[in-house]
């Protein structure tokens, strides 16, 4: 259980020992949520970037939710971007730099005034800073 929710893995290690199980087959990688592992602070074992920097570089980061929150459990808010604890600019950047290529969406978007539904605004928004932050890391990282 992580902040109530049932999660079937809620650490490093958890992830480290299902890349064992998996036999270090090319087709197991991860889902990495940024928003989760921020939530879940000093409690998961590694820091966003170390997460970057051990499984990224060794390309099984498949999918990558691009989402902020104002603090580390037990008490937090999902944000935009540019609007939480993490340094997203950063996170961007050191994915970049461990040529990460997989999907990447925003993740429980925030609601913008007059946004129902899907968030069609709130989501342009996230849009717009993911890509933003993809140029500048492009130009510093290459």
């Amino acid at each position: 259980m992580m902040n109530g929710v049932a999660k079937i893995f809620t650490h490093y290690d958890g992830y480290r020992r299902a890349e064992e199980l998996a036999g270090n087959s090319r087709h197991w990688g991860l889902t990495f949520c940024i928003g989760t592992w921020s939530e879940g602070g000093r409690e998961m074992g590694k820091d966003v970037f170390e997460m970057i920097q051990d499984f990224g570089k060794r390309r099984k980061i498949f999918d990558v939710h691009f989402r902020n929150v104002s603090a580390s459990l037990p008490h937090f808010v999902e944000t935009f971007p540019d609007d939480g604890y993490q340094d997203m600019y950063r996170v961007m950047r050191e994915l970049r730099a461990v040529s990460f290529d997989g999907a990447m969406d925003p993740d429980h978007v925030p609601q913008l005034v007059g946004d129902k539904g899907i968030r069609p605004a709130g989501t342009a928004y996230c849009i717009a800073c993911m890509r933003s932050y993809l140029r500048r890391a492009n130009e510093e990282v290459g």
